[in-house]
């Protein structure tokens, strides 16, 4: 239950199919995303989520939008286990994707994270080259001693490579429209992802957060270095002009794993205790 494993909940939830893997679109009708006409980056945003797995209050996830530095956003993830479920599995962890504010293409993605007494790190670059194959240079390493031997390789993609938490706020700043097809690669738990789905038609969605209209964004993931390694994808948007994320549905090797907005806020202040409870999905 590293961090990115409750981020990719987010956008990657949900079991295995039962009834076998669907096709993966091959890179020609993978089209590329549409481009960002109006960049959705709230500064001095935080967002706060419960994490519910096995009906079970397991951890709050806080989203922070960070100031600008070196021409970069960066967006910060942290995550700590609840008393109760440290029990089960002690989980602290931060990442952050560093974001062009203009186009909202990731340059570099870092994961520091503690699962008991096991240390994670990752580390990822972005930087496509014209005219040459579309590459993620990715550098890992579990309890490292030495950052700088990290073990690294290339991971290949099409048109469009997004990190899984930068590619919530790419979805964020489409102009998302019911029947709307969406198709792209993205970084997560170490491996390349491709994402397609739909955009639903609009739902109310009611969190401890509130109430909200929201557009269902619902698909299959892929892992594009054994595709057999499927999930589907289910993300609820608000549809207002605040395009709030409000949560999804998953699983993680526990069990079911939900993902619920409880607060929208500003960095540093108290959220409410909140446990997820009454939703109307």
């Amino acid at each position: 239950m590293r961090l990115c494993t409750f981020v990719l909940a987010l956008l990657l939830p949900a079991a295995a199919f039962a009834s076998g893997p669907k096709p993966v679109p091959i890179d020609a009708n993978c089209m590329p995303l549409p481009a960002v006409v109006k960049p959705h980056l709230p500064r001095n945003e935080s967002l706060y989520y419960d994490i519910d797995v096995l009906a079970a209050n397991a951890a709050r996830m806080e989203v922070e939008t960070l100031p600008a530095r070196d021409g970069v956003v960066p967006i910060r993830v942290r995550i700590k286990t609840t008393t109760f479920f440290n029990k089960v599995r002690r989980v602290k962890a931060e990442a952050k994707s560093y974001l062009n504010p203009r186009t909202l293409r990731p340059s570099r993605y870092t994961e520091d994270s503690w699962e008991d007494d096991l240390h994670k790190v990752a580390d990822v670059s972005f930087h496509p080259t014209p005219g040459k194959p579309q590459t993620v240079a990715i550098r890992f390493a579990t309890n490292p001693t030495d950052k700088t031997k990290m073990a690294k390789y290339l991971g290949h993609y099409a048109h469009d490579a997004l990190d899984e938490l930068g590619a919530i706020y790419y979805l964020r700043s489409l102009d998302l429209k019911p029947g709307m097809s969406l198709c792209f690669d993205v970084y997560a738990m170490r491996k390349m992802f491709r994402v397609w789905g739909t955009v639903g038609p609009i739902e109310k969605v009611s969190t401890p957060a509130g109430e909200f209209k929201a557009f269902h964004i619902s698909g299959t993931a892929a892992r594009l270095d054994r595709t057999s390694f499927q999930r589907e994808l289910h993300v609820w948007i608000s549809a207002d002009e605040r395009r709030v994320p409000l949560g999804a549905l998953g699983g993680i090797d526990l069990g079911p794993v939900r993902a619920t907005l409880t607060h929208i806020g500003r960095p540093g202040e108290d959220a409410p205790v909140s446990h997820a409870e009454g939703l109307d999905w």
